[in-house]
């Protein structure tokens, strides 16, 4: 993501600072760049004062269905888990809970339990991490990052693994890291087959459809159906009920039963409106009466490739 800070970084360089390679050529910290959900920016607003990388990245985001997402960092031993942010962008020590909370601790806690020394919370000067998770703004404010806005804008949970006291750690040191981490990233990586998957579908045609809104009742979240129809929602185990929403059709419920360690396969079906409109006029020039009929549907709204941010941008350096 950052090639102008990785061509500067120096390996052994434990400080998160001098020759970390956190900043571009533009001296730009690229994670903290990403727009921010509490300024509840619109469509060209999305794009300014983003860097090249930046717009690269959002453009990857929105255009792939990504399901789970783990951004590994260095500089401490912690899974963080959004949000990163607040409403007040207060430096540190607000706890900010996404809807998803509890599946994001769930998320946070797999990957700390599942590594060699992360749940022991305290491997780095200062660190004091129940079990080896955090929640993002309780330890300290990031606005503009990419965790974020990968759950707000991606329909995809990402989950921050920093995995090292050492911002650059030697090569040497890569053999005891594998070590310590390839159970949890496994164990990470199988949660994408957790909770509900599906494809939308329009109940008459038959013909798959895009942008759906995917949602579940009491749970202020939804993602969207990509290209293919096809939508993904991670859920821990229970009963939970799907809401689907799209412009011209009917919204569609149906409740779905998760078991621990599976994915429920629940195809949605919608329904068009049609609406039929009869008027009745009464001409004053005959005894006769006309009736008129009149089909009409839902303005079908302009995909979010067609319009918006996540329209390809073109980059220019």
């Amino acid at each position: 993501m950052n090639p102008d800070g990785f061509e500067t970084a120096k390996e052994g360089a434990c400080d998160g600072y001098y020759n970390s390679g956190r900043e571009n050529a533009n001296n730009k910290d690229l994670n903290r760049n990403f727009p921010s959900q509490w300024e509840h920016p619109h469509n060209n607003e999305m794009f300014k004062g983003r860097e090249p990388e930046t717009l690269a990245i959002m453009s990857w985001i929105v255009q792939n269905p990504f399901v789970l997402s783990g951004n590994l960092h260095g500089g401490s031993v912690v899974a963080s888990y959004p949000f990163d942010d607040t409403v007040s962008h207060q430096e540190c020590c607000k706890y900010s809970a996404s809807p998803d909370d509890d599946l994001f601790r769930h998320l946070a806690l797999t990957y700390a339990s599942n590594h060699g020394t992360m749940s022991a919370g305290n491997l780095c000067s200062g660190d004091h991490f129940k079990n080896g998770t955090t929640n993002g703004a309780d330890w300290y404010d990031v606005k503009g990052g990419m965790q974020d806005f990968n759950y707000v804008y991606g329909s995809c949970w990402e989950v921050t693994f920093e995995l090292s006291c050492c911002k650059y750690p030697k090569a040497s040191e890569l053999p005891k890291e594998w070590r310590n981490n390839k159970e949890s990233l496994l164990a990470f990586m199988e949660h994408t087959h957790m909770g509900a998957k599906g494809v939308v579908s329009d109940a008459v045609s038959g013909d798959t459809l895009e942008g759906v809104s995917v949602s579940v009742q009491d749970i202020n979240y939804n993602v969207t159906t990509s290209r293919r129809g096809e939508y993904w929602r991670l859920l821990l185990p229970g009963t939970y009920t799907l809401v689907a929403k799209a412009y011209g059709y009917e919204p569609t419920e149906q409740e779905i039963v998760i078991v621990n360690g599976t994915v429920t396969r629940q195809d949605l079906k919608l329904n068009p409106i049609n609406k039929v409109v009869e008027a009745t006029t009464l001409l004053t020039t005959a005894p006769s009466t006309t009736t008129t009929t009149t089909t009409t549907t839902t303005a079908k709204p302009e995909l979010p490739e067609e319009k918006g941010f996540v329209t390809k941008p073109e980059f220019k350096y």
